[in-house]
């Protein structure tokens, strides 16, 4: 299991710092690092176990080459990445297709399995955080939801038992702050690959029904990658500064397509969260196009 070992603190960006990330709200595996989760701060804007039957997939998709060549194309030399699992309950790592980066920091991202632990543990009573963090990406709420746990280890072990009923068994989430102003579960380490298989899952986990219908309601700051071009869409938006002063901007969806659904996950590195905004449209016109070549499938 990844799981981000605790580094000193350091004082970064200043007051820019508390004013940027994921907001009322929030990034790709990047090198240079990442900055840390303000709790995720405001961006320029950001039941139990699993009991799906096997999944139904339709026919594998095309050699990866087909697709990274023309990934590479739409990429435009950009720091940029995709991944996509076919929906079910046998969604593994083995079946999922990853092109360009394999991205790094999850961001608010990470609050689709935080609201879903949260949501078991606490019932009706964490109903109206639970829409605060998705809908809006507000941090505050999360990191109440957070805190409702214990913070720190308990909390993460909490969220991790979502993610492993969720097929993605090698992430760990960050149980410690590892940047001042951001929260800890904020600055997992989730690679795209990993958070696609975790996507396609959702539909197939009974828990999980709650936190899909709210992404299918999000507020205007998180309608951008595929969620403009995939009537009905589910997503739920991460983005935040890295150390350098660029953006990291991430999005985990569930599409729907003519031949089954799609779990996806798409991220950018850019100059600012505009800027990573208008590149993931730009994907998710090319995830739209490209929609038949995609490993499709449905819980059975």
């Amino acid at each position: 299991m990844r799981r981000r070992s605790l580094i000193p603190a350091v004082a970064l960006l200043g007051t820019a710092l508390i004013s940027s990330g994921c907001t009322v709200g929030d990034t790709g595996r990047v090198k240079p690092s990442l900055a840390a989760s303000p709790s995720q701060a405001t961006a320029p804007s950001d039941t139990l176990p699993s009991v799906a039957r096997p999944s139904v997939s339709v026919p594998p998709p095309p050699p990866p080459s087909k697709l990274s060549e023309a990934f590479s194309t739409v990429a435009q030399g950009e720091t940029v990445g995709v991944a996509f699992a076919p929906v079910g309950s046998g969604a593994t790592g083995e079946r999922a297709i990853v092109l360009g980066d394999d991205g790094d920091v999850a961001w608010s991202t990470s609050k689709v399995p935080l609201v879903i632990a949260a949501l078991q543990r606490f019932g009706p009573s964490a109903q109206a955080q639970s829409q605060r963090a998705i809908e809006a990406s507000d941090n505050a709420a999360a990191q109440a939801l957070w805190d409702r746990f214990g913070g720190g280890d308990a909390a993460a072990q909490a969220v991790d038992r979502v993610l492993h009923d969720g097929g993605d068994t090698e992430t760990g989430t960050q149980s410690e702050v590892t940047r001042p102003g951001y929260t800890a579960f904020g600055q997992t380490d989730w690679t795209y690959k990993d958070q696609a298989v975790f996507a396609a899952h959702l539909p197939c986990m009974p828990q999980a029904k709650t936190v899909l219908k709210l992404m299918g309601e999000v507020d205007a700051n998180q309608r951008w990658g595929v969620q403009p071009v995939f009537p009905g869409a589910q997503v739920k938006g991460g983005w935040g500064p890295t150390v350098d002063g660029r953006y990291q901007v991430r999005q985990l969806a569930v599409i729907r397509t003519d031949r089954g659904e799609i779990g996806v996950s798409i991220g950018t590195v850019a100059a600012s969260f505009e800027a990573g905004q208008q590149t993931l449209n730009r994907i998710g016109r090319w995830v739209r196009d490209h929609a038949a070549e995609l490993p499709a499938g449905q819980c059975g």
